[in-house]
């Protein structure tokens, strides 16, 4: 096996400054919107589900949960022993612990006078094969440190020079963990006993750390025999664990003979010799190695029996590298390919295709999976493999109808009722009658063991069957899962495991409370009166009504909607009051120029405005400090038909902002036939086609009229320096009518603030006609002395 697929048992043996792991690749989970977690959620769900409430089934999950939702289908029990050891992801993504080690460690070596400077970052992988790396150092290794040098230093001072020599020689010990071609520092033979014992013991750590296993295990028994040195009561563990990674590195009868007789002898120790009871653990890496076809079938019959504990976590990534080339594959990790659309003899996506070739091969792969569940289906009568196929169906495939058919024949107190619902609902909720939908999914959400997970999930399908706007008001909120401020809030594994966060400004003032992103999408295809009501529901946040009142007012004053842009405007006071003054005005000023003007001079203050969600920044903090992109905003003539605003592309909602986390080959157009923005595709390849509920259906046209009424930014030139071309008679490009207002109007105690912000738009945003050029020559010359001038000392164009 290579580096990257090595045992992982390995890497839960590292304890204390001589010892390190092996690399492994078991593989996490995606990131996913706050609102479905695939590692499961925080404490609370997670111990549900431990307690056999398996839910919908996510199949993006990592492999050792759906392992355990196996199990769970099966009527194993999980357990709470088993199961928080298989929530963990293994291990594409660094133990968030260990870099957290390391600065601990780096902050506490300051104490040392004349400590040499270390960088922020201390590597902790070595290199392997195959551009592949192998974790050698980690966070027991820097507490142990840590440990120790606060003793030496409460012992003997931290200006000692022994203790600078024992600093000296420990930074050596974790500079091998990334280069071994580091050295200890000469020992002077003044230095005292215990700097010596310690020396001894760094340099067998160093060894270690070099792979220099064999020299690190005879230094070990070396210390193990020095009944003076406060290491001793280690060594047999750490010669044992020196054994047993040159037998994993550089496998060999000779290797193994002598990792089987360290372990042997460790495992004879008296009870509660340190490590004595990892030397189980460590035999059965062996007899991994030693006996493969032994260790298989032993594993097995671990994994499928009638219970299982903490140790299941290892056994299970054993198992899967154990099994990489077996054909066919046990049925556990067939099950867990296929669900996951890569099942065994499909065709294979491959990475240097064409994006043409690669979702046609995308494509190709979910068929022959949905296929191969069928068969296993028809063949077992086993409910996880209805739940595979049901995940891999769309709405459109022949094989839905008779799925949908066996998933309603479940027993709702079956494991697979509610992940076998989601998915039923989901391939129906197009053709089925609203209300039949409807009563299927509220008797689910009345349910009492579903996790934030499934609520979030049938909320969603709930809300493309909603009744009318007041019930989609309540239906668009989806509570949080876990919090990017918080990462361990909940118990939450998610955070832990990945590095992207969510976007700021899209969660109530809680952040606890958001739009689900199918809601976004709908609304966002609202047309404006619609759009402007649901903003007034007080069901919805004060920030998310922020957020939809503001982009349907700059609709409104795009479409030159004057009883809207008044009415938004005089509910935007409430809801935006840094800009209640402006706003009051743009209320207060008659149809016409001046409005416009007021209107615009709003504008020029909020970079982020845009007529969607998806493409708006809310603005937060103080005016100044409001972040987002100014458009070169063109108003069209009253009635015009050619405008140019569409809603953004479905893949735009995803966290990612591209559709990145679609599974490769679904496609992201307006409301596309294999678009998922219920559950991104994480609960399957199956597509989820979004539903228009019936009552914003019959808004369609008026939307898509409105939308031919907005430009969402003027036309720009072909070249740099080209001429822009000209706008459509009877159109207002917004940045220049608010130069020539403030330029008529030199006793407007607007103008100069209006001078001043277009230097801002010049700047981050788009304009054309060197406005922002002209605006800083009309400031300087004509308001020199105010305080916009004198914050305006340059012009960008």
């Amino acid at each position: 096996m290579r580096a990257k697929q090595l045992l992982a048992t390995i890497a839960t043996l590292s304890i204390t400054l001589g010892t390190g792991g092996v690399g492994h690749a078991s593989g996490g989970g995606p990131t996913g919107p706050s609102y479905v977690d695939v590692f499961g959620g925080g404490t609370e769900d997670l111990n549900r589900f431990y307690d056999g409430k398996v839910g919908v089934v996510t199949a993006s999950s990592p492999r050792s949960r759906l392992f355990m939702v196996w199990r769970l289908l099966h009527r194993l029990p999980v357990g709470p022993v088993a199961g928080p050891p298989l929530s963990i992801p293994c291990c594409d993504s660094p133990d968030p612990s260990n870099g957290q080690a390391s600065w601990d460690w780096i902050k506490v070596r300051k104490d040392v006078p004349g400590a040499a400077e270390l960088s922020d970052y201390i590597q902790m992988d070595r290199a392997g094969p195959d551009d592949s790396s192998i974790p050698n150092c980690f966070a027991e290794a820097f507490a142990t440190a840590i440990a120790t040098l606060q003793d030496r230093i409460k012992s003997y001072g931290a200006t000692s020079p022994w203790v600078k020599a024992w600093l000296d020689g420990q930074d050596a010990v974790f500079g091998s963990c990334g280069k071994p071609v580091t050295s200890l520092p000469v020992l002077d033979s003044a230095a005292p006993a215990w700097l010596k014992a310690d020396h001894a013991y760094q340099a067998a750590a160093l060894a270690l750390y070099k792979d220099q296993n064999v020299e690190a295990a005879a230094d070990f028994a070396a210390i193990g025999k020095d009944t003076t040195s406060p290491w001793r009561p280690k060594a047999a563990y750490l010669v044992a664990r020196s054994f047993l990674r040159e037998a994993i590195e550089r496998p060999s009868p000779t290797a193994f003979a002598a990792a089987d007789k360290a372990i042997a002898a460790l495992q004879a120790t008296p009870a509660g010799t340190f490590g004595q009871s990892t030397a189980k653990i460590m035999a059965k890496v062996i007899g991994i190695r030693e006996r493969p076809d032994a260790a298989r079938a032993a594993l097995e019959a671990e994994l499928n029996g009638p219970t299982i504990g903490a140790e299941a976590a290892t056994d299970f990534r054993d198992y899967v590298d154990l099994n990489v080339k077996t054909s066919p594959p046990p049925q556990i990790l067939d099950w867990i390919r296929t669900i996951k659309a890569t099942a065994p003899g499909g065709p294979e996506v491959q990475d240097n295709a064409t994006p043409e070739q690669h979702v046609a091969q995308q494509k190709a792969a979910v068929s022959f999976a949905l296929a191969h569940a069928q068969a296993r289906w028809a063949a077992t009568h086993d409910v996880a493999w209805l739940v595979a196929a049901l995940a891999l169906a769309g709405p459109a495939d022949p094989a839905a109808p008779d799925l949908v058919a066996e998933a309603a024949k479940l027993d709702p107190a079956s494991p697979a009722y509610v992940a076998a619902a989601y998915q039923r609902l989901r391939l129906t909720i197009r053709g089925a009658p609203a209300a039949e939908s409807r009563a299927a999914l509220d008797q689910l959400l009345a349910r009492t063991d579903l996790s934030a997970t499934d609520r979030n999930l049938f909320i969603a399908e709930r809300l493309q069957v909603a009744e009318d706007l007041p019930a989609f008001a309540k239906l668009a909120l989806r509570h949080r899962l876990c919090s990017d401020e918080t990462p361990d809030q909940g118990g939450c594994t998610r955070n832990k495991y990945n590095e992207e966060g969510e976007a700021p400004g899209i969660y109530d003032a809680t952040k606890s409370l958001g739009l689900g992103l199918e809601a976004r999408a709908l609304i966002d295809r609202m047309p404006l009166a619609q759009r402007a009501q649901l903003g007034q529901d007080p069901n919805i946040p004060a920030d998310l009504r922020l957020d939809i009142a503001l982009t349907s007012w700059t609709r409104a004053v795009m479409l030159r909607d004057e009883a809207q842009v008044a009415g938004l405007a005089t509910q935007l006071k409430v809801l935006l009051p840094l800009l209640a003054t402006d706003l009051a005005r743009v209320a207060a000023t008659p149809p016409g120029p001046d409005r416009r003007f007021a209107a615009f001079f709003v504008m020029a203050k909020i970079p982020g405005l845009a007529p969607d969600l998806e493409t708006y920044t809310r603005p937060t903090g103080p005016v100044k400090q409001f972040q987002g992109h100014w458009l070169d905003w063109e108003m069209l003539p009253a009635g015009a038909t050619n405008g140019n605003s569409a809603p953004p592309d479905l893949g735009a909602y995803y966290p990612d902002g591209s559709g990145g986390a679609l599974p490769d080959g679904h496609s992201t157009t307006l409301l596309g036939p294999t678009s998922d923005l219920v559950c991104l595709g994480y609960c399957g390849a199956g597509a989820f086609p979004l539903r228009r509920p019936d009552f914003a259906a019959a808004g369609v046209a008026r939307a898509a009229q409105e939308r031919r009424q907005m430009s969402d930014q003027a036309p720009q030139p072909t070249t740099p320096d080209g001429p822009t071309p000209p706008p459509p008679a009877g159109a207002i490009s917004v940045w220049e009518e608010v130069f020539s207002y403030a330029s008529a109007h030199p006793k407007d105690p607007r103008s100069p603030e209006a001078l001043y912000w277009l230097g801002h738009v010049s700047h981050y945003g788009k304009t054309h006609g060197h406005v922002g050029h002209r605006a800083f020559d009309l400031l300087q010359q004509r308001y020199p002395t105010t305080t916009w001038a004198k914050q305006t000392k340059y012009y960008y164009d």
